[in-house]
């Protein structure tokens, strides 16, 4: 894989974790995200949304079926994972994750 490659990978991944982050945003305003990778597969991009919400299935429910779109259609490993206060964003990030909230969106 070239290094123009691994930089479009990174940049649809971006866009999909911005897209669903947006999706969820948009029903809860206040939503808060971790990006990290999977605990047992780096290739996998964990979004951890923490909502005012506390029925996992209604998070889901908003971002199910542009998330398997992603998925299935174009080939992300993204997968959206409602933590209903399990995490905080005031814990300092880990080396390879990345705190997405609703002051600092966008910077990593």
């Amino acid at each position: 894989m070239t290094a123009m490659q691994v930089s479009k990978e990174d940049a649809r991944m971006q866009r999909a974790i911005d897209e669903l982050s947006d999706l969820l945003r948009r029903r809860y305003p206040g939503a808060e995200f971790f990006v990290a990778p999977a605990p047992d597969d780096a290739a996998i991009v964990h979004l951890y949304a923490r909502v005012d919400d506390d029925d996992a299935d209604t998070v889901l429910d908003v971002v199910m079926d542009r998330m398997l779109a992603l998925q299935f259609d174009e080939g992300l490993p993204i997968y959206v994972i409602p933590d209903l206060d399990r995490w905080r964003l005031a814990a300092p990030a880990r080396a390879g994750e990345c705190v997405i909230g609703s002051q600092n969106r966008g910077e990593h």
